[in-house]
């Protein structure tokens, strides 16, 4: 909060005073304050810390309930301000100066008497009555639109009408249409049963209100139908709020029970339903935004604000993590690359698919990750967050304990280093953290005192160990220093900087100003093309990233390479503390990191762009290419990969096959892997998984047009394990020839008697009847050893034997490889047949002659058959037996109603006999 202010008023007091509304005026800088006491305040916001009352508007009839405020952006000295009250009254206030002044000032202002008693009161009161006659920059009108309290006014342009809502079952909605070039306004109201609406919103493109009401309902209303189009069904408490996302042709509603739903407006299906995030407790009320721009969620609460989201739709790229991955790093041990992201979320691939096979989720609670690492062993994995905290776990997402960097207080912790005994953090201040291991016995652990003063000037931002003897550990700070420090003795040992020679420079007594001709004279030397004003930018020096090289001698090549500000690149030698060379390994950039593999043949950059470099660092830099002077020629590069579109925030090498693959992690929330040519092999998450178990993969691959820098040449002497092509016998061809080959010993394109295609020509009949690159799979996999042996302790089965006699065989005739199921059958030609005499003419049948044959008389089928079926000779005989069983209890039960019957119908006889002989007696 920058500033806060009271607001008062003569009609109450103020702790009586109510603000029921405020609406910001964008382009006049003023804010509009609707009061309980039946004033609408506008207030100046300028730079100074003072919040004064510009204009009062009072003498309203109702107490304004709700504001809107619109301005043409065309032309902003055209705005509307609008209200609604408590009588159902809509105000309108047309201003056409907005811009300059909302209500000129008269030259004899009647209000100067009554401010003599308060000078500071600068304020210019008006009467709302008095607007149609004394301010000519303010055109003020009002219309009955409502029975019942005003809930939300709006202007809509593209309507040219003002829409308005109340809690009522009768005009609930209402849209007052203004008449061009005149003062009236026709009113349409619209009904909404059971409550009301308590607020609306309207989408310019789809061009639907969408109503918030109290019957649990949201409609979808046409402007110019009183019938709602439509309605979203699904809430189970009153909609307080809806807004639309015209973007994405969605909207979001919101109810009592604190429930959110996003709909589809045009399937008008809830598509998304979040609940239980929000505060509980009684609230007055609930203000809802959405902003376009930024695609964010606000919901105002009594004492909370909330903000939502909404994360972009990415179909053009595939994306590993919801958020950005800050380490991605290969487990030997399990075959599978480990990827944190910054919400906390770690997930585990197969490195020869790309298929997830773990997902651990909220590893920080609500803090977010910023590296991770594994322990010696492969079998725990190290996090740490900006709390502080620092978290090990095993593989299937078990915490076992938490080492507290900074003694319970938020911090950034840059790098984890797992060592032998004890485990090194850095990141957020000058010194060294550690926690050895005697002290990791418990949930909780507490950090240990480092034995050596500090030696920074500023944070440390990354280590690294060397693993044989000294054992010697690297720090880089922030300001450019590099410390290397014994880890037995935890004492350092020297320092090494760049920044610091150059910096001794400016103090030189007798160089005199600095210029760019003495600068480059003392200290770094700098090439043709670097810009001399990189060096002073403090960020320009930063330490990110430091690796030894633990495969060359000590003492003799140099051991350590360091990166950081500006895209530099540096190769150390520990043992004298002298800088071996320097590059630029990406240029204009602000920082990089990078990483090399166990052989140490390969070194990978990556910058803030999402540009990596592979460069070829195994002969680069060792004793027999050390001179006196530092080598600032950079190194071979091998390829350039951009297969990201952000910031590389992690780089790691693996090796499967005996091939090398990079593995890269981005802000673009996505996990690459590369090979050394530059070519996507795929990103983790993708649907179609990739296969990793022929070395011959990379043959089938086409690389990417833009994978090699433009400005650099690649090397032609690595090979990554495609078989090399002889060009000995190219060599002694044009050897003769000054024309072909310069004197750097490369091969000159310029002739025209050596032509490109006449040297290299591809057969792929001959790549595939090439045995020496053939991946044999029954000796190389463990499937294939496991069939091998299955079938060589099968019995033999006996072969068919050959066919020796040449008349079967086609091949011999013909001269065709047989092929088929009657390739080998015999063949034999047939004997000539010889001619037949023609049958006599008896034994053919003339045309009209009668049918011999044919049946003159057909019987019916009665009169077939020999016997009549009857039912004796159809049912079987106890289904008979049954029936008549069945007659017989029917006969039964027919004989004793009858009987019953004729009992009752004798007895009414007599009875009606008897009745007769009295009446005829009495």
């Amino acid at each position: 909060m920058t500033n806060h202010a009271r607001i008062h008023s003569d009609s109450c007091r103020s702790k009586d005073l109510w603000v029921t509304d405020f609406v910001h005026l964008q382009n006049a800088n003023k804010i509009v304050l609707a009061l309980t006491t039946k004033e609408i305040t506008i207030y100046e916001l300028n730079t100074k810390l003072e919040f004064n009352c510009q204009y009062r508007i009072h003498n309203l009839k109702a107490t304004p309930l709700c504001l809107d405020y619109w301005f043409d952006p065309t032309n902003p000295n055209d705005s509307i301000l609008t209200w609604g009250d408590t009588a159902g009254y809509i105000h309108k206030i047309l201003f056409n100066s907005a811009t300059i002044s909302l209500f000129e000032r008269p030259a004899t202002n009647s209000n100067d008497m009554k401010n003599q008693n308060k000078p500071n009161d600068t304020s210019l009161d008006i009467s709302i009555n008095e607007i149609k006659d004394k301010y000519k920059n303010a055109v003020y009108m009002s219309y009955k639109a409502h029975n019942a309290w005003v809930r939300q006014v709006k202007w809509i342009k593209n309507l040219d009408a003002i829409v308005s809502c109340a809690t009522a079952s009768k005009q609930s909605l209402t849209i007052g249409w203004f008449v061009k070039k005149s003062s009236q306004v026709k009113v349409t109201h619209m009904n909404v049963s059971n409550g009301g609406i308590n607020g609306f919103d309207y989408d310019p493109n789809l061009k639907i209100i969408a109503t918030a009401n109290q019957n649990t309902l949201v409609n979808l209303f046409n402007p110019y139908v009183h019938e709602p189009n439509g309605i979203l069904k699904g809430h189970s408490a009153i909609v307080l709020a809806v807004r639309f996302m015209s973007a994405r042709s969605q909207l979001i509603t919101f109810s009592a029970d604190r429930l959110i739903r996003i709909w589809n407006v045009q399937l008008q299906i809830c598509i998304q339903r979040i609940a239980n995030i929000f505060p509980k407790g009684p609230d007055v009320d609930t203000s809802c935004f959405y902003d376009e721009m930024t695609m964010r969620f606000f919901i105002a609460f009594r004492y909370t604000l909330m903000l939502m989201e909404i994360k972009p739709e990415i179909t053009d790229r595939v994306m590993s993590h919801s958020n950005s991955v800050v380490c991605a790093k290969y487990n030997k041990n399990m075959n599978q690359v480990v990827s944190v992201s910054q919400d906390g979320t770690m997930y585990m691939w197969l490195l020869e698919s790309g298929q997830r096979v773990k997902t651990f989720t909220e590893l920080h609670d609500n803090y977010e990750v910023i590296t991770m690492d594994f322990d010696e062993t492969k079998t725990r994995i190290l996090t740490a967050a900006s709390d502080g905290m620092i978290k090990i776990w095993d593989l299937n997402g078990n915490c076992y304990h938490k080492l507290e960097a900074n003694k319970g207080q938020n911090c950034d912790v840059g790098q984890i280093l797992s060592l032998k005994r004890r485990i090194i953090a850095v990141g957020w201040q000058k010194a060294i953290t550690i926690f050895r291991d005697n002290m990791i016995n418990s949930g909780l652990v507490k950090p240990d005192e480092w034995k050596a003063r500090e030696e920074h000037e500023e944070d440390i931002l990354c280590a690294d160990i060397m693993l044989n003897p000294p054992l010697f550990l690297a720090t880089g700070g922030f300001d450019g220093d590099i410390v290397i420090w014994n880890s037995v003795t935890e004492h350092p040992v020297r320092h090494l900087s760049a920044r610091k020679r150059i910096l001794s420079a400016k103090f030189e007594p007798n160089m005199g100003p600095r210029t760019s001709k003495n600068y480059k004279s003392f200290g770094r030397r700098f090439s043709k093309a670097e810009p001399v004003v990189d060096t002073e930018n403090d960020f320009g020096f930063a330490i990110t990233c430091l690796r030894f090289l633990n495969t060359r001698a000590h003492g003799k090549d140099c051991t350590l390479v360091s990166c950081g500000g500006n895209g530099w690149v540096r190769f150390w030698e520990v043992n004298s503390g002298k800088l071996g060379a320097e590059f630029t390994a990406h240029k204009q950039v602000n920082s990089v990191i990078m990483d090399i593999d166990e052989k140490e043949h390969f070194l990978a950059t990556g910058d803030v762009n999402g540009l990596v470099k592979i460069w070829s660092i195994k002969s680069y830099c060792i004793s027999s290419t050390l001179k006196i002077d530092t080598i600032t020629k950079e190194p071979s590069l091998l390829s350039s990969i951009k297969s990201h579109s952000d910031q590389i925030n992690s780089i790691n090498f693996c090796c499967k096959h005996n091939i090398t693959y990079v593995i890269i992690a981005s802000s673009d929330c996505s996990v690459s892997l590369n090979d050394l040519n530059g070519n996507l092999i795929g990103m983790f998450g993708q649907d179609s998984h990739w296969r990793l178990e022929s070395p011959t993969t990379s043959l089938r691959s086409t690389p990417s047009k833009n994978r090699i820098a433009p400005d650099t040449k690649p090397t032609p002497n690595v090979n990554f394990g495609i078989p090399k092509i002889d060009l000995t016998s190219v060599e002694q061809k044009y050897n003769q020839n000054d024309e072909i080959i310069d004197s750097n010993g490369q091969i000159s394109l310029s002739s025209n008697r050596f032509e490109i295609e006449e040297t290299f020509k591809f057969d792929a009949n001959e790549l595939i009847n090439d045995t020496s690159i053939r991946y044999n799979p029954w000796s190389k996999t463990l499937l294939g050893k496991s069939y091998q042996e299955i079938r060589t302790k099968k019995r033999d089965r006996k072969q068919p034997s050959l066919i020796r006699n040449g008349e079967y065989e086609i091949w011999n005739k013909t001269g065709q490889v047989p092929g088929g199921l009657y390739g080998s059958l015999k063949m034999v030609e047939l004997d000539n047949i010889e001619t037949k005499k023609k049958l006599e003419s008896k034994f053919f049948k003339e045309r009209n002659a009668p049918n011999l044959f044919e049946n003159k008389s057909e019987k019916s089928l009665a009169e077939s058959l020999r016997y009549a079926f009857d039912e004796k000779t159809l049912f079987p005989k106890y289904i008979l037996d049954y029936e008549a069983r069945m007659r017989q209890e029917h006969k039964k039960i027919i004989n004793r109603v009858s009987k019953e019957n004729d009992i009752v119908r004798i007895g009414m006889t007599k009875r009606n006999e008897s009745s007769l002989s009295l009446t005829q007696n009495s």
